[in-house]
């Protein structure tokens, strides 16, 4: 519910003593006050009939213009409830004041963001925003504004994304639905701040039933768990023949043992982190703090690297900025993956795994030890159960599978 009301507002006094008008506007309980242009004395003002006395020059000219406001408020309100689209403050104040959305285009903005994602050191964020960026810009081949991305328009940069007809073979549908959430992103955010009007969003909502959604382009994405036999595998790999494949064997364990912590947050553990016989760090990603019980089978691992002040020697003094960070870490991921596919292939399992497995695994650990649904979110950091049932359903089928073998 929005309603309106001019009046004097007594609270404020200006340096000549008067007091400024205001239309007030009252939406979700919130209060805003648009200043109208105009002042009084208080003794020049009618509260009752909200209008300025005889008693000021062109009175008559002023009240018209209160009138006006009046009935342009209404306006607005009208129409936005006629829509079935919300109105916020902001946009309700542009419209009675006829202020013009800001001129800045798409990519303009989205630099901006990426200005704004590398000064804070949100650098995975930056890398997507510039492909989806670049991206537009290779489909449209010109300057892109907010208002050129319609329904349309989005579903024909889908095509062209899937396409083969590019300088490369076309993405795959996750990823173009990853770019897909980037724009309608680049777009909330604009609205946000009052760049653009919120009737420019092109994706469906609950208010614009027939924009354009991405939906159908996610894939439930493949996620690998160790099983119980492929795991004893996997510990009792043999370090010592293989030496040149220590370092991934000790950092997927370290991994698993230490709750399936992400990589990145694996990379950026220092000595400093553990305390009290405990290992406390906040993953990066979510800012949620982690205090994990150091048993003997981490402390074992650590104990096997001389590395200060971190404790794996992936990063190192030499790494100060969130770029150089991000560079190493994207390394050592890299050559890493692949020598967990070499010791998959030593040991005989299925060679589709990687420090993302160890993770999956430690979930899939816990389930078939009985470990409640709850317990388990919250070993993981998941905002709520519901996030760990979808994530551990992948996992079923070999559970399931067992069932067979009684028919």
């Amino acid at each position: 519910m929005v309603s309106t009301k001019i009046l004097l507002y007594k609270h404020k006094t200006l340096s000549n003593g008067k007091h400024p008008v205001i239309l007030q506007i009252i939406s979700n309980r919130k209060r805003k006050r648009i200043s109208l242009g105009y002042s009084a004395f208080e003794k020049d003002w009618n509260e009752e009939k909200v209008r300025f006395r005889r008693s000021i020059d062109n009175y008559e000219q002023k009240n018209i213009a209160l009138r006006r406001y009046e009935l342009l408020a209404q306006k607005i309100i009208d129409e936005s409830i006629l829509s079935g689209k919300p109105l916020s403050q902001i946009e309700f104040k542009r419209k009675l004041l006829g202020q013009q959305v800001s001129n800045k285009s798409l990519v303009e903005f989205s630099n901006e963001l990426m200005d704004e994602m590398t000064q804070s050191g949100k650098l995975g964020n930056t890398k997507v925003y510039r492909n989806v960026t670049n991206a537009l810009i290779s489909y449209a081949g010109r300057a892109i504004n907010f208002s050129d991305v319609n329904v349309t328009f989005l579903n024909k940069f889908e095509s062209w994304m899937l396409s083969d007809k590019r300088d490369r073979s076309g993405v795959r549908p996750s990823t173009a639905n990853q770019y897909m959430r980037t724009v309608s992103s680049i777009f909330n955010k604009a609205i946000s701040r009052d760049i653009i009007a919120h009737e420019l969003y092109p994706f469906r909502n609950q208010f614009n039933p027939k924009g354009y959604s991405y939906a159908h382009l996610k894939s439930e994405p493949h996620h690998r768990a160790l099983s119980r036999e492929e795991l004893e595998l996997f510990k009792n790999f043999d370090t010592q023949k293989w030496a040149e494949l220590e370092d991934a064997y000790n950092y997927f364990m370290f991994m698993y043992y230490c709750r399936g912590i992400n990589w990145t947050d694996f990379c950026n553990l220092k000595h400093s982190d553990i305390k009290n016989g405990r290992i406390v760090y906040t993953r990066q990603k979510t800012g949620k703090l982690f205090n994990i019980k150091l048993s003997d089978q981490l402390q074992s691992i650590i104990d096997k690297y001389d590395h200060s002040p971190y404790l794996f020697p992936i990063l190192s003094n030499f790494h100060k900025s969130a770029k150089q960070k991000s560079y190493r870490i994207k390394k050592c991921i890299r050559k890493i993956n692949r020598d967990l596919k070499e010791i998959a292939v030593r040991i005989g399992i299925e060679p589709d795994i990687s420090t993302y497995t160890a993770r999956h695994t430690y979930a899939m650990s816990l389930k078939r030890g009985g470990i409640k649904l709850g317990l388990i979110s919250d070993a993981m950091g998941h905002a709520d159960s519901k996030v760990t049932r979808h994530y551990l359903s992948s996992f079923e089928n070999e559970e399931i599978d067992v069932t067979d073998e009684v028919l």
